[in-house]
């Protein structure tokens, strides 16, 4: 019976994720026969969700509060990719590296790529779909998910990343499938010691973070927007002028072209343009909160 349920599951998948799927079709049964028909048809949607943005290929690795991670995987690149001796040790450096840096700066969206790296872990990914990923990552006090979204090119990388609340939106209604894949005994039984108890105090620590105050990683650069600045933004995502937003917010023109010229050097671009594209697209979910802030300041 649940081997049938699998293999109905397998066919209302997208093409990428059922080659990745019976690619090792052993292995992934054993991991999937922990779910019930319910969660199936949540993963079945949720995949289905991902693949109509550009996403080919997909990942969750957790870090948890003892220091242990695993991971599961649906890309048939990586697979591939594991086999080859010593990826894996190479790869475990890499995230954990990539997880404090990403923790330290409250960093909770990157982009991964190693199109331009002559050497080191990304330039073993060249030419494989995992190549090119947005990596989101979920902190609790509990344990650190970490997804990755791997597509074909750049520019469908870079369209995903524009898409990240979707993403977020997708991930959360799977949340109960995904986490009974990271719970199976057979994910159980791979779990292995990754952090030491020094990562595990970054990596799970309160930070005292000013409130509404965002870290924000452009090409490798990480600026922290302060609550001033993202309101600023906020009316940008709407092509106000500096003059229509100095009256919304009650501050002289010339406040707001100090705020528009620091978001200009902080975030790396050059117009006011770039500024409202970014607002409407990388970073519409800090135009987003700052609703939200608002709104619950006024009930």
């Amino acid at each position: 019976m649940v081997f049938c349920m699998l293999d109905s599951f397998f066919k209302e998948l997208p093409e990428w994720a059922i080659d990745a799927l019976e690619n090792n079709v052993d292995k992934n049964k054993k991991i999937l026969k922990s779910l019930n028909m319910e969660q199936l048809n949540l993963l079945t949607d949720f995949f289905n969700d991902i693949s109509r943005i550009g996403v080919n290929g997909f990942g969750y690795r957790v870090f948890f509060q003892n220091g242990n991670t695993s991971i599961f995987t649906v890309n048939k690149d990586w697979d591939r990719l594991v086999k080859i001796d010593g990826f894996l040790r190479v790869n475990l450096d890499f995230v954990k590296n990539e997880l404090m840096f990403c923790a330290k700066n409250d960093i909770e969206v990157l982009i991964r790529s190693g199109d331009n790296v002559s050497g080191g872990y990304l330039s073993v990914l060249k030419g494989t779909s995992v190549n090119n990923a947005v990596v989101m990552y979920n902190y609790s006090c509990s344990k650190i998910e970490v997804f990755y979204l791997h597509c074909a090119t750049p520019i469908e990388r870079n369209f995903i990343l524009n898409k990240c609340h979707l993403v977020q939106i997708s991930i959360d209604k799977a949340k109960q499938a995904l986490n009974s894949i990271m719970n199976s005994e057979y994910l159980k039984g791979e779990r292995y010691r990754c952090l030491t108890r020094g990562d595990l105090s970054l990596c799970f620590s309160k930070k005292d973070v000013k409130p509404n105050t965002c870290n924000v990683s452009t090409e490798g650069k990480i600026s922290k927007l302060s609550p001033a600045e993202i309101e600023c933004l906020f009316y940008l995502k709407f092509g106000g002028s500096s003059s229509q937003i100095a009256q919304n917010i009650g501050r002289s023109e010339s406040s707001v072209r100090d705020r528009i010229r620091s978001l200009k050097n902080k975030l790396n671009v050059s117009t006011k343009e770039e500024l409202s594209s970014l607002a409407r697209g990388e970073l519409e979910f800090l135009t987003r909160s700052f609703v939200q802030e608002n709104k619950r300041i006024a009930n």
